[in-house]
């Protein structure tokens, strides 16, 4: 992935670009912004920049505008792309499972046995290549505490040709101390039409496209992540029960919803079987609660007047005209409380259950 593939972040390019140019490319950048923008994406087209044994010259976007960029032939520009360049290290929270933490227990952070055995100490050592070594540390602001502190050394004595990109969604969770030592590049929304164009590109139909690029709130990655589900219908269906709640069908519902992400835990445990039926089934019922979320988020827009659904507007108006739009916002944040306590390995099913009696009683208050 070189910097020219990475579309609709131009300014954040631009701004790499312009900083390695000019020889003023700090030791440590953070890339923030929302999910699935294009952060990683960005920090590998950099990575492959800085590992490139013939940078170039190109121009993109329909301004035509000039970076500097990996050349995409050379040997090590090579190596970026497959994934295999000894000298780029992507630094992630399942490489906890190495680690005397992750040995131990289920780690949810990003500890600091990961960043001193994957980022401090291969820090200290030569390019194999001899150019450079990069570290792209994804999930930034899983780091704790204890591995933010742990990382300040290399922060502020960085070995030489040495790069550390600090990938987040969420930079205000990160210390003040490692802000302070860092460059910072923005990267901004995505543009709704071009989510919905890149998804027809992916083989969408239409419809399918225009809801899930509707969803993503101009977020390619998540688009594509909800996309690749197949649950264009199971979010027509739930729209649907959710338009028909009533207290004799509350219960039928919540199993639904737990037949729904069970299915799917099995269907990707067959597929990616590194990790359990259990933590895949986790994922659909998060699925499965940011779909309603989304669902009482449009209701709330139909019953104040504003755009709505882009699919499903009957049963979506149905549901702003039984909660009003006081009760459509109690809904969107009761979803939002249960897709907390999903972090904390809650019963599914009973959530399922509370949250759907918890969406009566939003539509009586």
């Amino acid at each position: 992935m070189s910097l020219a593939e990475v579309i609709g972040q131009d300014r954040a390019i631009a701004q790499v670009s312009r900083m390695w140019r000019n020889g003023r490319l700090g030791h440590c950048l953070i890339f923030h912004g929302p999910d699935g923008v294009g952060k990683s994406l960005t920090a590998r087209g950099l990575a492959q920049l800085l590992l490139c044994g013939r940078p170039e010259t190109v121009e993109v976007g329909s301004a035509r505008m000039k970076i500097s960029d990996g050349c995409g032939v050379c040997d090590d520009c090579r190596m970026v792309t497959r994934g295999s360049h000894p000298d780029l290290h992507i630094v992630t929270r399942d490489l906890s499972r190495h680690t005397e933490e992750g040995k131990k227990a289920t780690v949810k952070d990003l500890p600091i046995g990961v960043i001193r055995d994957f980022v401090i100490e291969p820090a200290g050592w030569s390019p194999q290549r001899g150019r450079a070594r990069v570290f792209i540390i994804e999930e930034g602001e899983r780091m704790n505490r204890a591995a933010q502190n742990a990382l300040l050394k290399t922060l502020e004595e960085p070995p030489a040709n040495t790069y550390l990109i600090i990938v987040t969604s969420q930079p205000g969770t990160l210390l003040a101390t490692v802000r302070s030592r860092s460059h910072a590049v923005r990267f901004a929304y995505l543009p709704e039409v071009f989510v919905r164009d890149k998804l027809q590109e992916a083989g969408l139909s239409p419809a399918e496209a225009a809801y899930w690029s509707q969803f993503s709130g101009g977020r390619l990655g998540p688009a594509l992540a909800m996309a690749r589900t197949g649950w264009y219908e199971v979010k027509r269906e739930l729209v649907k029960q959710l338009a028909g709640l009533s207290y004799a069908t509350a219960l039928t519902t919540a199993q639904w919803c737990m037949e729904q992400a069970k299915t799917y835990g099995q269907a990707q445990e067959k597929q990616q079987n590194e990790e359990s039926a259990a933590s895949h089934t986790r994922m659909g019922q998060e699925y499965l609660l940011a779909l309603a979320e989304e669902t009482y988020r449009l209701a709330l827009r139909g019953a104040v007047g504003l755009d709505t659904a882009v699919d499903q507007t009957q049963a979506i108006g149905a549901i702003g005209g039984q909660l009003g739009a006081q009760g459509c916002g109690r809904a969107v944040q009761a979803t939002r409380q249960a897709r907390g306590r999903l972090e904390y390995n809650v019963n599914g099913a009973l959530l399922f259950e509370w949250l759907m009696l918890k969406y009566l009683v939003c539509a009586r208050a």
